[in-house]
């Protein structure tokens, strides 16, 4: 059973997203569940969620929520790769990511 998150969709209807299912998303909704979840390790690491007041979250949740943001970084980072190198090997006279191209090198 891969780990997974519930987020809710521009309609604010609850989906899930499972770790192994990232591809399926679009680059807009995984940065945003991305960053949605890298603001709420802090407050995991203080002990308290404004979310979920009644459960006190355990080290299994955290370390699923750090685990879905790595993954999800791994994701958006792969397609930037992805999308630059079309651009150099398609010779199109679009805005590339040079230091993103160097730091991969």
């Amino acid at each position: 059973d891969p780990a997974g998150i519930v987020y809710k969709d521009l309609d604010e209807q609850p989906r899930l997203m499972r770790a192994n299912e990232l591809y399926k998303f679009s680059d807009e909704t995984l940065q945003a569940v991305r960053d949605e979840l890298h603001h709420r390790i802090p407050n995991f690491s203080l002990g308290f969620n404004k979310e979920m007041p009644l459960r006190k979250w355990s080290k299994v949740d955290v370390r699923i929520l750090k685990l879905m943001v790595e993954l999800t970084d791994k994701q958006l980072l792969e397609r930037r790769i992805i999308k630059n190198l079309e651009r150099l090997v398609g010779a199109q006279e679009l805005e590339m990511d040079y230091r993103l191209m160097q730091r991969t090198i």
